[in-house]
C-alpha cells in the first residue's frame, strides 16, 4: 500500500502570483496585492443592510411563534458573526478615507483584471439584496395566505 502525501502548495501559490503581475491585454501589470485599493466601507454597510432587512422581514413574519423566534435569534447570532468578523479582520484595510464618489469611478483590480468601483459594489451586493428582496416576497405570500 502507498503511503499518501500532500504536495507543497508553494509552487501553486507562485504560479498564481506570476500570473496575477503578468502583462494583461493592454500591457498594464496589475499592482501587486499588499498595494491594492480596499474596498470602501459602504460597501460592506450595503452588504450588511440587506441581510438586516431580510431578517427584518422573518422577525415580522414569525413574531408571535416562539419556536421560530427562537431560531431567529439563533440566525441573527450568526450573521452577527458573518458580517463582524471580517470587519474586525479588515479594520486596517478598509479605505475608508477615500471618498465614495471617487471609489466608484475609480479601478478596482481584481484576480482578472480591473472592473470599476461601482461594478465591484453591484456585484458584492446584488446577491444580499436579492435575497432581502425574495425574503420580503415570501414574507408577503405567507402573510396573505395565512388563515
Amino acid at each position: 500500500m502507498g503511503a499518501i502525501t500532500v504536495k507543497s502548495l508553494g509552487g501553486r501559490i507562485k504560479a498564481l502570483r506570476k500570473s496575477y503581475d503578468s502583462p494583461r491585454a493592454g500591457g498594464a501589470t496589475m499592482p501587486p496585492v499588499g498595494r491594492t485599493a480596499g474596498l470602501h466601507i459602504a460597501v460592506f454597510g450595503a452588504m450588511a443592510v440587506g441581510f438586516i432587512i431580510m431578517m427584518l422581514a422573518y422577525f415580522i413574519l414569525f413574531w408571535e411563534i416562539p419556536e421560530t423566534m427562537f431560531m431567529l435569534v439563533i440566525s441573527m447570532g450568526f450573521l452577527l458573526i458573518y458580517m463582524c468578523l471580517p470587519l474586525v479582520m479588515l479594520r486596517f484595510e478598509l479605505s475608508s478615507t477615500q471618498p465614495l464618489r471617487a471609489f466608484v469611478g475609480a479601478p478596482f483590480p481584481i484576480w482578472t483584471g480591473r472592473i470599476s468601483g461601482g461594478d465591484a459594489w453591484l456585484q458584492i451586493c446584488l446577491i444580499p439584496v436579492m435575497l432581502a428582496l425574495a425574503a420580503i416576497a415570501l414574507c408577503v405570500v405567507i402573510f396573505v395566505i395565512r388563515p
